[in-house]
């Protein structure tokens, strides 16, 4: 309903009359939009992937002084939303491989080769520790690196986060060094000491540095194209 005295206020069909300043403004009425359920769920997934990717994004950057990157958490989040989908967080279901954050690259600018990565394999039960198995290799043959490389320094990462809460719950690092020649690098197994507990979300991360003769690192931090920092496994217990 409009109501006229000097000026018109009120609403009379899809405009809508009101006073401002002194002046008559008419402005067409709001559309009431009707959202999906589908649409709500997913939008109420995605804010809480964002906040899991931040938890983790900040964690491994603790841990391995990851790139700077600008679209790092925001493609990590992307990952976990479509983990996510439209399920409520209660009936998500364990995952041994959560393929869409598997592979996840957190230096773009390079990657493991494919091979390589073939080689590794992230495993484990609920209630147990989780373990790393790789395979015997040679490293000539399977991993990339700068000239002048003698020996490949691995760092291996590891999180979890509740998913109800995203809260961070345990992390644990470990290293080794792995000489870069013909030789076959034997098949080893690493129990990542870190129990995959109901209802978190693991993330397993693998950093590599090429260490030469004359140099400690002949792959510095800026040099990020001899950087491949990737997930090797992802779980949900």
């Amino acid at each position: 309903m409009a109501i006229h005295d000097k000026f018109l206020r009120g609403i009379l069909g899809p405009i809508v009359f009101y006073e401002r300043n002194g002046k008559q403004v008419a402005r067409t009425r709001a559309r009431k939009v009707k959202v999906a359920s589908v649409s709500l769920a997913r939008a109420v997934n995605f804010g809480h992937a964002s906040k899991l990717s931040s938890s983790f994004i900040g964690e491994f950057n603790r841990m391995l002084a990851l790139p700077k990157l600008p679209s790092l958490q925001p493609r990590l989040t992307g990952k976990i939303s479509r983990w996510l989908g439209v399920c409520p967080l209660s009936e998500i279901a364990a995952a041994p491989v959560i393929p869409w954050v598997e592979s996840f690259r957190l230096n773009t600018k390079t990657e493991m080769n494919f091979l390589l990565k073939q080689q590794l394999r992230v495993w484990g039960n609920t209630g147990e520790n989780l373990q790393l198995s790789i395979s015997s290799f040679q490293p000539v043959n399977y991993i990339i690196a700068p000239a002048g490389t003698l020996s490949v320094s691995w760092s291996i990462a590891v999180a979890s986060c509740k998913l109800s809460t995203a809260a961070l719950t345990k992390v644990y690092q470990t290293n080794f060094e792995m000489r870069f020649n013909s030789e076959y690098f034997p098949e080893q197994q690493f129990d990542l000491n870190l129990r995959l507990d109901p209802g978190e979300l693991t993330i397993v991360v693998a950093s590599l540095l090429f260490k030469g003769k004359t140099h400690p690192t002949l792959a510095s931090v800026q040099d990020l194209k001899w950087r491949p920092i990737e997930v090797i496994g992802a779980v949900y217990g």
